[in-house]
Parts: C-alpha cells; structure tokens; sequence
C-alpha cells in the first residue's frame, strides 16, 4: 500500500458557501483544528453568501454551523443543530445549499470531500436496499414473523449488506491508494487497532 505524504507547508485556504437567505439574522461558525488548537471564525449570513479564507498545515476535519437570531421576544420552534462535518483542505471549497440550511448541503471543489461523499453514497445505497428488506420482513403475517426459519432467511440477507458495507472503506483505500482519504482511513483505522 502506497499512501500519499500526510503534511505540507502552510497553504491557503478559501470556504465559499451560497444558501438561501435566512428569514432571521445568523452568522455562520467554522471550527477546525490546526496544530493541535481548535481555531474559530464566524461571519454573519447577508442573504445567504459568505467566504471564511485562512491557513492550513494539514488536511483538517472541520464543521461549519449556522446559528440563527431571532427578534427578541419572537417565540421560535426548536431546530436541531444546523451543522456540516467536512474536511478542509488547500484551495477553494464550495458549500452549496437550495436552502436555508447546512446540513443538506453539497460540497465541491474538494476531492477528499468528493471521496467521502461517494464512500457516503454506497453506504446510502446499502442501506436502502436493507430498508427495502425489513419492509418485505415486515409485509409478512405475524406467525410467520414468530417463525425461526422466517426470520433467519432475511437476518440473513442483512447480515451480508452488513458486510458489504464494513467493506467500502477497505476497498477504497485498495482502489485509490494515491487518494488522501485513503491515509484518512488508514490513520483512523491504525487508531482504532492502538486502542
């Protein structure tokens, strides 16, 4: 296995995001670390657009979140957090939304986060097709549900979409071993096995 070299000099940095205005004032938040510090940058969200630039030394795992206020007083329903966990790296990265929202954001200009999102899509994938193997479980009558033989033949089918899904980041790193996600997970896993 041949892995990519892990550390570079410091290089620039830019993070532009386009979303829908938000119907309230908010500012955006980006966390990251670098050197072993977790840096801090916000800037507030004039009709949706906004750029945070900066330096890196290294490939970083960032979030960007955005953080809404409201008028004083106005009664407001409970969101979950607004937030996008992705990796920072040298050069321009887009962030682009059809909402208001990070979350369901897509993210280019990036391969590592182009390679993430297609480990994300397989897994995705996987997972549908287990939906789609619980419903059939579950279209059954409740005897049959109660039945051993009945149960192992679809435990059965998901313990091996289980399987295929431990194996996309293995894969992976064998197919694109000059990938820097690659030495993500081969960093993460070598982590995991020193535990």
């Amino acid at each position: 296995l041949i892995l990519p070299v892990a550390a570079f000099a410091q290089h620039k940095f830019t993070l532009k995001a386009n979303l829908r205005s938000t119907p309230v004032p908010a500012k955006a938040f980006l966390y990251y670390k670098m050197n072993g510090q977790p840096p801090l940058a916000s800037v507030p969200l004039p009709g949706g657009a906004f750029t945070f630039t900066g330096t890196l030394t290294e490939v970083a795992e960032a979030h960007l979140k955005i953080k809404r206020y409201p008028a004083a007083g106005t009664l407001v329903k409970r969101t979950p957090s607004d937030l996008l966990d992705f990796y920072l790296e040298p050069g321009t990265t887009v962030v682009t939304s059809k909402t208001d929202s990070v979350n369901t954001a897509i993210i280019s200009g990036s391969a590592i986060n182009n390679d993430v999102a297609k480990c994300k899509t397989l897994a995705d994938q996987i997972r549908d097709r287990a939906n789609g193997i619980v419903a059939e479980y579950k279209s059954g009558t409740t005897e049959q549900q109660k039945d051993s033989v009945y149960t192992a033949r679809f435990n059965a089918r998901l313990k091996a979409l289980d399987d295929e899904i431990k194996k996309i980041h293995p894969n992976f790193m064998h197919n694109n071993t000059d990938a820097y996600y690659s030495l993500i997970l081969y960093k993460s896993l070598m982590n995991i096995e020193a535990d």
